[in-house]
């Protein structure tokens, strides 16, 4: 067996040197993609920083502010995606007293985890990297743009 199919699933009987051909011939497809999604991730990351313009070319009597809509976009969805309060559904196992008592208990448990590890933190984290890293979430705004050229520009990158 040299190269192991996507669809077959590894088995504990694979021989390593098989296991180590497969996931190379999979480093060596996903390397033209992932250097294509770099470059995209690096624009993004500065459109989102308001690095969109080259400020050395505007003239010292013009403003050079950047009306930034890729980071406002960003930084309200984030919060607003992980705002709600997350209540956790714990069933009990029968219908008697004790077993209703401990899925009660366990549910603090869980809801005081939850604010302890600052998960809803961390999600944000998540939902504001994988909006500028994994969709890239760059839309090249122009004044004069029309609604048909914006999602022309969003459909580029998607793709």
């Amino acid at each position: 067996m040299e190269y192991i199919e996507n669809d077959e699933k590894f088995l504990i009987t694979s021989k390593d040197e098989d296991l180590i051909k497969t996931f190379g011939v999979w480093k060596r497809e996903s390397t033209s993609y992932h250097d294509e999604m770099l470059t995209k991730q690096k624009v993004s990351e500065e459109y989102y920083k308001g690095n969109q313009t080259d400020r050395d070319l505007i003239p010292n009597y013009l403003s050079n502010t950047v009306e930034n809509r890729i980071f406002e976009a960003v930084e309200t969805i984030a919060p607003i995606t992980t705002a709600s309060a997350h209540h956790f559904l714990v069933l009990p196992g029968s219908d008697d007293e004790k077993s209703m008592d401990k899925a009660n208990k366990l549910s603090k448990v869980l809801e005081r985890k939850y604010q302890t590890l600052e998960m809803q933190r961390k999600l944000e984290q998540v939902v504001r990297h994988i909006m500028l890293y994994r969709l890239n979430c760059l839309i090249r705004w122009k004044f004069k743009s029309t609604p048909k050229e914006r999602w022309r520009n969003i459909s580029q990158i998607l793709k």
